[in-house]
């Protein structure tokens, strides 16, 4: 299956070595909206170019779809901290962190972007999209109690709970002092003290007047949840933009590919096994079986591929609003 697969990559090479793509690099008029709506435009692409790009468009719409999601669960959780739209949460938790494989995927791919793939201290702290959506190990003490020491963590110091200072306490003097992305609300909502069936009840009520934001640990618990679901959303959105918009900057690059570099990149993503992703799911194997669906999928457009240049305009990539 993969000699033909390969057989037929080079076919498409030869059959489109004369197309050059001529897809506008044009900012959107709106930026703010490409957060909540990704449109893609139209573009004449070689027919090896079309499979991909069509797989890119399809994940970014699972990927913004579930942290949306996430983020209204987790905001549904807060209202109502009861023990079973804390477990929606988590489920929902688990549902969009696993299309983070998608995105691993493609870091097989030989693009770069200064400002999303480099951790940066001078001149202004800058940690990478990847830091901030998915960094691990971490060390759950530094965010919140643990067994043998209840005031640990951010939850039970005076900081302010906000974007700015999660970003400053992020990595701040060890790799593992992760405050940031999938794996710190992951830790945040199961906790390590109790029973994950128990830990609804550290979670305060939100609106709240009768406490203390710096003070008392289970509202500050519930507005760390908040800002790390609003965090996750955001920079999805900000990484599937680089990939999955014409003014995007990994989809600028791939567009630049000569027809051998296409052959490749595709190549390459074929040949990708699970042990080749820097992917981390403590929770069994469901993210990672994703990466054979997902190859398979590659596989069953590329044999589709038409033999001419696909200049069929690609749809409107949204997802639903997320709460403020």
């Amino acid at each position: 299956m993969k000699k033909a697969l390969l057989a037929l990559l080079t076919t498409l090479v030869l059959g489109a070595c004369s197309d050059q793509s001529d897809e506008p690099n044009t900012p959107s008029s709106n930026g703010a909206s490409t957060q909540r709506a990704i449109t893609t435009a139209p573009a004449a692409q070689t027919p090896q170019r079309a499979p991909l790009i069509q797989l890119i468009e399809e994940q970014a719409q699972a990927s913004i779809a579930a942290v949306a999601a996430l983020r209204q669960h987790v905001s549904a959780f807060i209202r109502q901290p009861t023990q079973a739209m804390h477990d929606q949460a988590l489920a929902a938790w688990h549902a969009s962190h696993d299309t983070m494989v998608f995105w691993y995927w493609l870091r097989a791919l030989p693009v770069h972007d200064s400002t999303l793939d480099e951790n940066r201290i001078e001149p202004t702290l800058q940690h990478s999209i990847w830091s901030r959506l998915d960094k691990y190990p971490l060390i759950p003490g530094y965010l919140d109690s643990v067994p043998g020491y209840p005031l640990s963590g951010l939850v039970n110091s005076e900081r302010p709970i906000d974007i700015e200072t999660l970003e400053q306490e992020h990595q701040f003097s060890d790799e593992a002092y992760v405050t940031l992305g999938f794996h710190a609300l992951e830790a945040l909502l199961k906790g390590a003290n109790q029973e994950e069936s128990e830990r609804a009840k550290d979670f305060a009520t939100l609106p709240n007047t009768q406490l203390d934001p710096l003070r008392d640990a289970s509202m500050r618990r519930s507005l760390y949840a908040l800002a790390l679901a609003k965090q996750i959303d955001e920079d999805m959105n900000t990484l599937v933009t680089a990939w999955a918009t014409p003014s995007g900057s990994y989809r600028q690059q791939l567009l630049l590919f000569t027809q051998e570099q296409w052959q490749a990149a595709l190549t390459k993503l074929l040949d990708t096994e699970n042990s080749d992703l820097n992917f981390h799911h403590k929770d069994g194997t469901a993210g990672l079986n994703q990466l054979s669906t997902l190859r398979e999928r590659l596989q069953t457009l590329l044999l589709k591929a038409p033999a001419t240049p696909d200049t069929t305009p690609t749809s409107d990539i949204a997802s639903p609003e997320s709460p403020e």
